[in-house]
């Protein structure tokens, strides 16, 4: 199983340059693809759609080649897959840390 580093998930409650308002999650997000250091600030809206814990910690953003096989070496699922057209996402718990599994389309899909 690949595990890849994406970026970095810190919220905030700042405008940050470069955000875009995410209507599925109804939050404002500035992309890591922006950043040298791969951060995606996360400037929610309605903290009831989402764990709130995604609203208080950071997260780190892995792409996965299937999220199904990663699944069963962590320890809570968060959030469960979402799927948004070219990618699937999912929020997990490992170790205390908060992580996003992104499996990109055209990986294994494995649904």
């Amino acid at each position: 199983m690949k595990l890849t580093f994406s970026h970095v998930g810190i919220p905030t409650g700042e405008n940050m340059p470069g955000e875009q308002y995410e209507e599925f999650f109804n939050l404002n997000r500035a992309d890591a693809k922006w950043s040298p250091f791969h951060i995606e600030y996360l400037r929610f809206e309605d903290r009831k759609l989402l764990p709130e814990i995604l609203s208080k910690m950071f997260h780190i953003g892995m792409e996965v080649d299937s999220i199904e096989e990663a699944l069963p070496l962590v320890d809570e699922v968060v959030v469960p897959i979402i799927e948004l057209g070219e990618e699937r996402i999912c929020f997990i718990k490992k170790d205390g840390v908060i992580f996003e599994l992104i499996q990109k389309a055209g990986e294994d899909n494995q649904k």
